[in-house]
């Protein structure tokens, strides 16, 4: 898989829109910064530049898998390198004209969190170097704080979605007088001797009338 099967957003979107400060909580101030400012570690300071340890590299913010060890290689830049994402689907590329120099940027598709980049020198058989940064990333099962921030997420959607007197994720009940209850209805059927005699209405069996 090359970067060819990938789909490139022609104009940068800004990952930064709002501050979060869920996120700013949960990650340390360089992961902040690399994930949600595009910001660049520095070479050879990351904790995975020399890993070589098996796994699923994983997104520091939303726990999605991007990265098999299977595919990272010592590039020599400081930073560890990659020749192919797990799945097209898991990151997503962008056109990237800062500093006067056109790259592609990768980013998560499942959260537009700041990976790194890609260039056309690496190894076959892809001939890609996904360049990333060890804040971005997570080795492992996914079990970490990715979880905790989507239940931060579901849960300040419905705060915000609920009014003053509603409780959370429940619907409100009628304030309104109940209703008067209602008897059954009967109904009268005539009696062949004269005498009346009521039953429920369904009830079809005879009625015992003495002579």
């Amino acid at each position: 898989m090359t970067t060819g099967a990938f789909r490139v957003v022609p104009r940068m979107r800004l990952p930064w829109k709002r501050d979060n400060a869920v996120l700013r909580a949960r990650l340390t101030p360089e992961q902040y910064r690399v994930t949600q400012k595009a910001g660049t570690e520095r070479p050879y300071s990351g904790r995975y530049h020399d890993t070589n340890d098996d796994g699923t590299y994983r997104c520091i913010v939303c726990d999605t898998a991007l990265f098999d060890s299977d595919t990272k290689f010592d590039s020599g830049t400081g930073w560890p390198s990659f020749t192919d994402a797990i799945d097209t689907t898991s990151v997503s590329l962008h056109k990237d004209r800062k500093f006067g120099i056109l790259r592609t940027e990768v980013r998560c598709a499942g959260c537009d969190a700041h990976l790194g980049h890609v260039f056309p020198d690496g190894p076959s058989p892809s001939g890609d170097r996904f360049c990333m940064n060890s804040a971005s990333l997570q080795l492992g099962d996914g079990r970490h704080a990715g979880v905790t921030f989507r239940k931060h997420v579901l849960h300040a959607a419905a705060r915000s979605c609920q009014d003053d007197h509603a409780p959370p994720l429940m619907l409100r009940r009628r304030t309104g007088p109940s209703e008067p209850h209602r008897p059954s209805r009967r109904i009268r059927r005539p009696a062949t001797s004269g005498t009346a005699v009521l039953r429920p209405r369904g009830r079809t069996e005879a009625s015992s009338i003495d002579d």
